[in-house]
């Protein structure tokens, strides 16, 4: 049987130490996946109940990962062994300790950057404040990299605009060589937050000192002024950009040109399109949509049809938004004729026309009183599965109504009544049930009150024929017998006239 040996608390703990070390010997001989496996089995089940780790045991540990350019190793196993749930160690504690752990220079000024990066991700700014302050009183070399993290991790809190300033500050008045990229993750916070003249001030600020900008700390600028259709800054931002000789990039013309054409200033967009052109820039067909687009919504089709002229003269693709947007513009502007040219020349590419398209044209027919163009739209949709709701049986009848042909509006309204009944359409809300039920009644009553006045007032029609277009055999019965009672009666109506 073997001898019980009794363990002081002093020898327990020298035993512990002493093993702690041992596994540490060992770790240095592990690979990556090791190392994260050694760190999660300490984490979830100490096997030692000794408190906290071994400070000095680690560092050691972490000193010899950053000799051996081991970084990620050692980013791990500082956040292991000096963070945890909270800081375990006073930051003075670990100053002191990493000093008689390791005499070689660089290897510390390592050790406290991975510091700096591993309290920046792990949102402990006041740490990383100590850490930097340290370093910079105590003469050690701060590497911009790590300072950007920190810049990075403040951003991303969105409280923090204020200490993302002051820490950008410290870094310039600490006489680290900062980069473009740190200036440009400071000047995107402050756009971002709507702080667009205050980042171009910034901006002019680091010029003044000296520091190189480029087109990516432009564009985001001029990104911020486009969306928030921030002209005035815009324009002051554009100089700068030109006192500086930055040229414009591809994304520089897509943002001006997207921020024009949203706030109406086509003819700027337009002008940024061919210049695009002319530098030897590849223009995207989105570009040109996005101009054909906003002359199109602002009625002005001569200039929509130019562009489109320009993108057919420079084989710039045509896809379906284009065409789209044409045909939206036509529509609106009551240009039936030319829209339905748009639109046979997009069934001949193969394009089919989709739900915008057909709302516009069926709009547009029922805006000029063409009616029976109009329901043949609508049977197209249903044809092409788009399902046509009450509102636009409504316009149809409104629009028989108008054209006096109330037999056909009450022959279209007995259908409406049917379909209805047979498919219900489920409605969100109650209000829109009641607007459903009583929508038939109102189109109805509508068309009664019109032929009650026709005839209370003698109206007659008018003798020009009117064009009926029946393209499906669905609705073709629909119109035959009241076109063709119509027909009879003009006829009718004539001989009497000549006798």
């Amino acid at each position: 049987m073997a001898a019980h040996v009794y363990r002081t608390p002093l020898l327990s703990k020298v035993l512990e130490r002493e093993t702690v070390q041992m596994e540490l010997t060992v770790v240095l001989d592990m690979g990556q996946r090791d190392v994260a496996f050694y760190l999660r089995q300490r984490t979830s089940k100490p096997k030692y109940n000794c408190g906290w780790p071994d400070l000095q045991a680690h560092l050691a540990l972490i000193c010899r990962l950053v000799r051996e350019r081991r970084f990620s190793d050692a980013e791990k196993m500082i956040k292991f062994v000096l963070v945890g749930g909270n800081p375990r160690y006073p930051f003075s504690v670990i100053a002191a300790t990493v000093g008689n752990c390791c005499n070689d220079e660089k290897v510390i000024a390592k050790f406290f950057n991975s510091m700096l990066k591993v309290y920046s991700d792990c949102k402990m700014f006041d740490l990383v404040s100590r850490v930097f302050d340290n370093m910079k009183d105590n003469g050690i070399e701060i590497d911009e990299s790590s300072c950007t993290v920190q810049l990075l991790a403040l951003k991303k809190s969105y409280e923090c605009l204020q200490l993302v300033l002051d820490f950008f500050y410290r870094m310039v008045e600490s006489g680290i060589e900062v980069s473009v990229y740190s200036l440009t993750v400071v000047v995107d916070g402050l756009c971002w937050s709507g702080e667009v003249k205050r980042g171009r001030l910034l901006v002019e600020e680091m010029i003044g000192r000296r520091m190189k900008t480029n087109v990516v700390t432009f564009d985001v600028m001029v990104n911020a002024c486009a969306k928030r259709w921030n002209f005035e800054e815009l324009e002051l931002a554009l100089l700068l950009m030109g006192k500086e000789g930055v040229a414009f990039s591809d994304h520089t013309y897509k943002v001006l040109i997207d921020g024009f054409t949203s706030s109406g200033k086509i003819d700027e967009a337009k002008k940024l399109v061919l210049e695009m052109h002319d530098k030897g820039l590849k223009v995207a067909t989105h570009l040109y949509n996005l101009v054909i687009n906003g002359y199109s919504r602002l009625g002005l089709m001569d200039g929509a049809k130019s562009m489109y002229g320009e993108m057919t003269d420079r084989s710039i693709f045509l896809n379906a938004d284009t065409y789209s947007s044409l045909i939206s513009g036509l529509c609106k502007a009551g240009k039936m004729g030319l829209a339905m040219t748009y639109v046979n020349m997009i069934q001949r590419k193969g394009i089919e026309l989709d739900d915008v398209m057909f709302n516009s044209l069926f709009d547009g027919f029922c805006n000029k009183g063409m009616v029976d163009e109009a329901f043949e739209v609508q049977v197209m949709m249903e044809k092409k599965g788009f399902a046509a709701d009450l509102t636009v049986f409504d316009k149809i009848v409104s629009g028989l109504c108008k054209l006096k042909r109330i037999e056909e509006a009450k022959r279209l309204l007995n259908v409406m009544v049917k379909r209805e009944a047979s498919n219900p359409v489920p409605l969100p809300n109650h209000s829109n049930l009641e607007t459903s039920a009583s929508g038939c009644e109102q189109s109805y009553a509508t068309a009664n009150l019109m032929l009650q006045e026709q005839e209370h007032e003698g109206l007659e029609e008018e003798d020009d024929d009117e064009p009926v277009f029946v393209l499906t055999d669905e609705w073709r019965e629909f119109f035959a017998k009241s076109e063709a009672k119509r027909k009879l009666a003009k006829k009718q109506a004539k001989k009497n006239g000549k006798k």
